[in-house]
């Protein structure tokens, strides 16, 4: 399996490619990717992800880190929910798990001479450079950080003054500034009444509670009643 990383007039493009030495056979793989998903190590995962979609159980490449973040994606699934090849690494787990047969992935020497590995390396420069043609199209991960929310609160600076032709003050419209609060008390101040789970309303009677309060309560109660 080999893989290579372009850079051509200011852009960068990616390639990973796969070769069989037994039946001569090679895939091109397309790795996909955009902005800071587009790295050397999406092309490591995606030229095993490749060999894995054609059935492929011995599968040799140079990259450790590739072969670390499969076995934490295996046996650590919930730490590699933020990866930004997080997608990739699914798929690539999804295939080992469904394999009847066992999986063998070996870790060689980069630029060793080994035969293999210089063919998938030239396989990989060609899917690379080339826009079509591939075998193997894998889909592109969204931005890691793109579900990411930050609670924050919305300042209302002054408006701004721009003087005009004559010398006068124009107002305009100021715009909306968010800050991202300081420390969790200061999240806690600002939350809406009917958005605190599990606590009374200081705003409303003893006889009342909010909406989130009551649901709260019940589905204690239902629980309790379940285990008696």
């Amino acid at each position: 399996m080999g893989v290579v990383l372009i850079h051509k007039n200011g852009s960068q493009s990616i390639g990973a490619g796969v070769y069989h030495p037994q039946s001569s056979n090679n895939t091109a793989a397309k790795p996909g990717g955009t902005s800071i998903n587009k790295t050397i190590n999406r092309a490591e995962l995606a030229g095993i992800a490749a060999a894995l979609i054609n059935v492929h159980t011995h599968i040799a490449t140079d990259s450790a880190g590739a072969l670390w973040q499969i076995r934490n994606s295996i046996f650590y699934p919930q730490h590699m929910k933020r990866h930004k090849h997080a997608k990739l690494l699914k798929i690539t787990v999804h295939h080992i798990q469904l394999s009847k047969d066992n999986i063998h992935l070996y870790k060689f020497k980069a630029h060793a001479g080994i035969l293999g590995n210089e063919c998938a390396d030239a396989i990989a420069k060609c899917s690379a450079e080339n826009q079509s043609g591939h075998d193997i199209h894998i889909n592109t991960d969204a931005h890691p950080h793109s579900s990411i929310f930050c609670p924050a609160r919305v300042e209302n600076p002054p408006p701004a003054c721009l003087p005009d032709t004559l010398n006068t003050c124009q107002r305009r419209p100021p715009a909306k500034r968010f800050s991202i609060f300081s420390n969790l008390d200061a999240v806690k101040a600002h939350m809406h009444v009917q958005h605190k789970l599990g606590l009374k309303s200081k705003k409303v009677s003893n006889h009342q509670s909010t909406k989130c309060y009551t649901k709260y309560q019940k589905l204690i109660k239902e629980a309790l009643s379940r285990k008696t």
